[in-house]
This record gives C-alpha cells, sequence and structure tokens, in this order.
C-alpha cells in the first residue's frame, strides 16, 4: 500500500488525505436468493455485469430479484458506490461505480458490496464516481486483490485505503467537466450506432434492389433487377488464390515486404497498425503470390469472410494464408465486390460454404462458387459511392470518439490527482 507520505505528495496539500473506513461504511450484497427469486421479482438489483460497464448505475439496465416481505437485505441508495468483490481477473476486482437515482427496492448482487459515505455533501459521489476509476485508486486497488483462478476482494482491506478528499467546490467542477466529456463521447457512439444500424440496411437494399429499378427477377440469392446478371466468383476473377501458406517466422525482419495477416484484415479496410515484414529473399520465393492494387483478401479462419480490398501503397506486398481474389475490372468493381462479400448475403453464402472442425477453414473452391450480382459498371460504382460515405462518416466519427477517450483519459490523470487545477467561481463555493 502507498504510504500516507508518498500519496499526500500525489496531491496538492490543501486536499486532505483520508482513511475510507474514517469517511463511510461497506456493506454486503444479496445472501441467500434462489433461481426462482430472479425469475419474477418485485424490485432490481445491481450486477457485476452493470458495476463494470458504468461510470454511474444505468437503472434502466437492471434486472429482476425478488424481495419477500421482512426479509432484511441491504437496500442501496442515492450515491453509494458499488464494487465488483469478486472476478476472473484481477484487473476486474474493485471495479466501481455510483448510483446517482434517488429510487426504492434497488439490491446488490452477492459477488458485489456497497460503499456508504457518511455525507455526501462534503464527499460529492459524481467526483468519486470517476476517482474510483481512476489511475491511482486502480494502482492501490489491484495489489489486493486475492487468488489465483477466481480474485476476490476483501471489504476489510479495501476501506484501509487512502483517498484524497478536495474542496467540495473542486470535486463538483471536476466532476462536472468529466461528465460533459462523458456525454459527448455518449452521444458520439450514439452518431456511429445509428449510421451503421443505416447502413447495413442500405446495403442490403443497394446490393440487391439497386438504385432506382422497378422490375426484378427471382434468383438464388433472391429477387434483383432484370437488367442484373448472377455470376460466380470465379467468372468475375482472373485468379483465386491462398497466400503465402508455409512457415513465415524465421522469415520476419524490421523492414521489408510487408506481409499481411488476419489481423489486418477489417471490412471494407485494410488495417496497417501491427504490420509485419519479411526478407526479400523469401518475398522472391513467393513472387508468385505477389499482391497487386485491387486485389481483394479474404479472411479464412478466425472471422471467415471478412475482406478488404488491397490499395495502391501495398502493391507487391504479401499475405499470410488468406484467400486473394483477383477481379476482372473491367466487369466488377473491386470496391463493390468487396462490399457485397462483407454484406449479410455474402457472408451467409461464405459461412454456409465453408469447411473444416472447430476451427472453420475457407477455402478457393467455397470462394469461387461464390454467387455474386453483377449490375451494369456505372451503378457499381454508383453503390461503392454511396456505401463508402457512410464508411467515411462512420470512420470520421469513431476518430472522434478515440479523441474524447483519449481525452477523458488525460482530464482524469491530471484532474483527479490536482495536477491541473480547476477554477471555481465564488459562487459556486458560496453555494457549496
Amino acid at each position: 500500500m502507498v504510504s500516507r507520505t508518498k500519496l499526500a505528495n500525489e496531491f496538492p496539500k490543501d486536499w486532505e488525505i483520508r482513511k475510507l473506513y474514517e469517511i463511510g461504511s461497506t456493506y454486503s450484497g444479496l445472501t441467500n436468493k434462489n433461481k426462482e427469486d430472479f425469475e419474477n421479482g418485485n424490485s432490481k438489483f445491481i450486477t457485476y455485469k452493470n458495476i463494470y460497464n458504468n461510470t454511474f448505475i444505468d437503472i434502466n439496465e437492471l434486472e429482476s430479484v425478488r424481495i419477500n416481505p421482512g426479509e432484511k437485505q441491504n437496500e442501496v441508495k442515492y450515491g453509494d458506490v458499488f464494487f465488483t468483490g469478486s472476478s476472473e481477473t484481477p484487473d476486474e476486482v474493485g471495479i466501481s461505480s455510483v448510483l446517482l437515482e434517488d429510487i426504492k427496492n434497488v439490491y446488490l448482487n452477492s459477488f458485489c458490496f456497497g460503499f456508504r459515505f457518511n455525507d455526501i455533501n462534503l464527499t460529492i459521489p459524481e467526483f468519486y464516481g470517476y476517482y474510483f476509476r481512476g489511475p491511482i485508486f486502480r494502482r492501490e486497488v489491484y495489489p489486493l486483490a486475492q487468488g489465483s483462478t477466481r480474485f476476490n476482494l476483501s471489504k476489510s482491506e479495501l476501506i484501509k485505503l487512502k483517498i484524497p478528499i478536495p474542496p467540495v467546490p473542486e470535486q463538483r467542477k471536476i466532476a462536472a467537466i468529466l461528465s460533459s466529456v462523458d456525454e459527448a463521447i455518449e452521444k458520439t457512439e450514439t452518431i456511429i450506432e445509428q449510421t451503421e444500424k443505416v447502413k447495413k440496411g442500405l446495403m442490403q437494399q443497394l446490393l440487391t434492389k439497386g438504385i432506382g429499378h422497378t422490375k426484378f427477377k427471382k434468383t438464388e440469392i433472391g429477387e434483383i433487377p432484370e437488367e442484373w446478371d448472377i455470376k460466380r466468383l470465379e467468372e468475375l476473377s482472373d485468379r483465386i488464390f491462398v497466400g503465402i501458406a508455409t512457415s513465415t517466422t524465421e522469415h520476419y525482419c524490421e523492414t521489408g515486404i510487408p506481409i499481411i495477416r488476419n489481423q489486418n484484415i477489417k471490412e471494407n479496410f485494410l488495417d496497417s497498425n501491427d504490420m509485419m515484414f519479411i526478407t526479400e529473399h523469401f518475398d522472391m520465393e513467393n513472387r508468385n503470390k505477389k499482391l497487386k492494387p485491387g486485389d481483394i483478401l479474404t479472411v479464412r479462419t478466425g472471422y471467415p469472410g471478412t475482406s478488404c480490398v488491397v490499395p495502391d501503397s501495398f502493391e507487391g506486398a504479401q499475405t499470410f494464408t488468406t484467400l486473394v481474389t483477383r477481379p476482372k475490372h473491367s466487369i466488377i468493381d473491386a470496391e463493390f465486390l468487396c462490399r457485397y462479400i462483407n454484406s449479410h448475403i455474402g457472408k451467409k453464402y461464405v459461412l454456409g460454404g465453408q469447411v473444416g472442425g472447430a476451427q472453420k477453414n475457407l477455402n478457393v473452391s467455397v470462394m469461387a462458387k461464390l454467387p455474386v450480382p453483377v449490375p451494369p459498371m456505372n451503378e457499381q460504382k454508383k453503390i461503392r459511392d454511396i456505401l463508402i460515405s457512410f464508411e467515411n462518416k462512420i470512420l470520421c466519427e469513431k476518430h472522434q470518439l478515440e479523441t474524447l477517450e483519449n481525452l477523458k483519459k488525460s482530464l482524469m490523470q491530471s484532474l483527479l490527482t490536482g495536477k491541473v487545477r480547476v477554477k471555481v467561481d465564488e459562487d459556486e463555493v458560496m453555494s457549496s
């Protein structure tokens, strides 16, 4: 445990340092509950999952439990903090969240325990909702997790930990700043979720119904416009083959020829992070497998069917055990084809046609027989452009989300330790 002197040095001198047992007390979760009690309940209970996923408990996510008349259980209250007391990993033990809804008939799961402040006017729950999930407190909780296959946290040990108590106006201001970032994160996540839903529906519509068609015909993949054809992937490709399939371990090097692995292949884009390289000599031994821009890479194992197009910057790269489709660019647009393979229809065929045991393995013969709708080239490009515009919107929002999450992490590090002091207005001090 960090000594009082060392801990105090991590915070401003005017922030008081107290042990948890000096400012509150713990209580246990539910006891002696049967399976039936959780099926038809008259109350709500907070689970490990609710705590782990939320800084502040979302009442709408709670499950039900039956509390019988006269039963003595610890009902939770506004401002209580809940800790995960048991987990399969030490990292998850002692994760906390706070109840900010003042409602009745809510209880705590038996794998968790609660902490109740003596005075929530001096220890603002919103501030500690962030502090208890912050880096300094997590650093002190981690060594307390005891176990080998399952880790447990003792209430009596937890409440010996020391925490800072900033002036109340600072607690409020810090909590308000972090809360505003959380709101921005939540809004961005909502935008991403909604945009992905729209894109998914649009893919289904565009890849089977096209743009502006009124007459359709029945095919093995469902109804498609009368003007469209259905062709096998092998008819649309100059070549379908598997990338390097021999051991590459002894041929890796710091710089050289990029070799694309499964983890680099995402739906409709190539992720160049964590890229590996092979020697030029090994590349030459496998020169017949070198990639060209516009080739489509498809994952064979793990997440079979996930596909992306090889960009111009990866001309001449290699790939490890993935399927490579080289489209006939005069009749099929690579980006259109890639999105079809990644669509519900394409994945359904690929997953239904794959071979192998527990570890599924997509092969060339299955991929070659994939039925593909073929619109006129100008319509393929229009469909491609529409879908790419939605993907760019999603990528932009994901970048914004990453920026906000990094901002929150930085703010938690600086504000919750007092390394950066917040400015508190006079009226805020008076109101406290």
